[in-house]
């Protein structure tokens, strides 16, 4: 009992210690934690908008109908084709 009592007495211990020692860090990751995004990490650039508007406008032609994908990409009424064997080129 009395070597139980004892290393559970160290493994706590030995909890606190790590606990101590990653307190630092952790102020001072605190700073970056809090700051704002910058803006440029929020910009993006104008040939992928253009890129991304045209893969729209290709989707909701070609795909978003509510027989393929539908509007939402969750699928329609259309038959499976994954795993079916088809080339790319095919389809």
């Amino acid at each position: 009992m009395g070597i139980r009592n004892s290393e559970f007495g160290i493994q706590k211990l030995v909890q606190r210690i790590v606990a101590l020692a990653f307190l630092p860090l952790a102020f001072c990751l605190l700073p970056f934690a809090l700051s704002e995004p910058r803006a440029s990490a929020n910009h993006i650039p104008p040939q992928l908008m253009m890129n991304i508007e045209k893969g729209r406008v290709l989707y909701a032609g070609s795909c978003g109908n509510s027989y393929c994908h539908g509007s939402e990409g969750k699928g329609g009424g259309g038959p499976k084709l994954l795993n079916k064997g088809f080339r790319a080129t095919y389809l």
